[in-house]
């Protein structure tokens, strides 16, 4: 790990750090209103004073307010990015046009409503030829020109044709390049609450994202650590390919970590790639799941009732998670004025 957080204390007062894990990921779940924002604000703000870049995507506008100096950024006017420039892959490889067109098209048919395999199709091979045309400068805009100029493939591509609509009317409201400042110690806070909707966000957290990860590989060694804090994570798919599945899988390597939260989350695979984090910090998570997530932690072992009793009893900020040791224990995040001390001690 590359920082160490105090999490809170026990029921019984004993002060509660997080250091020394395989890795630097975090996965808080639970209900709403059952205190994840307010942990992962509370975590977050321990991160400067030890030389970590925390980049935040809040979705809602509460993670906004940190009790340490933070940068917010409208995502919808002050972040501009280039979706088709080439990206780092990994340290010294770029991407190719196909790689380029595979990102963007995976990006963009992610979102719900575009379905079948003639879509995405269709798109990767557009993509590739207008990348190879030299035409990447004109940017979405000129995609959509060249699909229109076929119109066989125009009404064949329609679905997807609304989406690279919203993406360029996305790009072209903002006004600035964006620059990540990953060799400065501090909090960035991304707010997406201006965009118009879900699926705008989902694909402009992706976009960003990858230009995120392309970023900090291309610095190799130099910079500070990266933490990125992902609320709501139940809107995204997790799957193999994806830039979340591969923060938690090779993250480490590039000493950049991922924060996630979320409600419940039906989707077997996520819930998969989500148990790689080192801690799982278990809030509260609805009477109608206590169940099934206390049969989820026994893993078949006999514990699951000494689950429910413990997941039934939290209260509002507090969450369950196991110890190195294999043994649950439940935190409580400080409260609002044992948080302005953390704070003066962080100063």
């Amino acid at each position: 790990m590359d920082f160490t957080i105090q999490l809170g204390a026990s029921r019984m007062g004993a002060e509660l750090i997080w250091s020394g894990s395989s890795n630097s990921h975090l996965y808080a779940s639970g209900q709403s209103g059952s205190g994840k924002s307010c942990f992962l604000k509370h975590c977050a703000a321990q991160l400067p004073g030890q030389g970590v870049r925390c980049i935040v995507f809040d979705y809602t506008g509460d993670l906004h307010s940190f009790g340490v100096p933070c940068d917010c950024v409208d995502v919808r006017t002050q972040v501009r990015i280039e979706p088709f420039r080439p990206l780092f892959l990994g340290r010294g490889c770029l991407e190719q046009p196909y790689d380029i067109a595979a990102r963007v098209a995976e990006t963009i048919l992610s979102i719900g409503g575009v379905r079948g395999g003639l879509q995405r199709v269709c798109l990767r091979n557009a993509l590739t030829a207008y990348i190879n045309q030299g035409n990447a400068q004109l940017g979405v805009s000129g995609l959509i020109a060249q699909i229109r100029n076929d119109p066989k493939l125009a009404q064949t591509m329609a679905p997807t044709l609304l989406r690279l609509q919203d993406l360029d009317n996305l790009l072209s409201a903002a006004s600035q390049n964006f620059s990540w400042v990953l060799d400065q110690p501090g909090i960035t806070v991304l707010r997406f609450d201006t965009l118009p909707n879900l699926s705008s966000q989902t694909m402009m957290t992706q976009f960003l994202l990858f230009d995120l990860w392309s970023e900090k590989l291309s610095r190799s060694e130099s910079g500070c650590p990266v933490v990125v804090v992902l609320d709501e994570c139940q809107r995204f798919r997790f799957t193999e390919d994806s830039i979340f599945t591969r923060i938690l899988r090779e993250g480490r390597k590039y000493h950049i970590s991922g924060w996630f939260a979320s409600q419940w989350i039906q989707d077997k695979g996520t819930a998969e790639a989500l148990n790689q984090a080192a801690l799982q910090a278990y809030f509260y998570p609805g009477h109608d799941r206590v169940n099934a997530l206390a049969k989820r932690l026994a893993h078949g072992t006999p514990y699951a009732e000494d689950y429910k009793m413990l997941l039934r009893q939290l209260k509002i900020g507090e969450f369950l998670y196991i110890n190195t040791g294999g043994r649950p224990i439940v935190n409580c995040v400080p409260r609002r004025e044992e948080k302005e001390v953390l704070g003066d001690l962080l100063k």
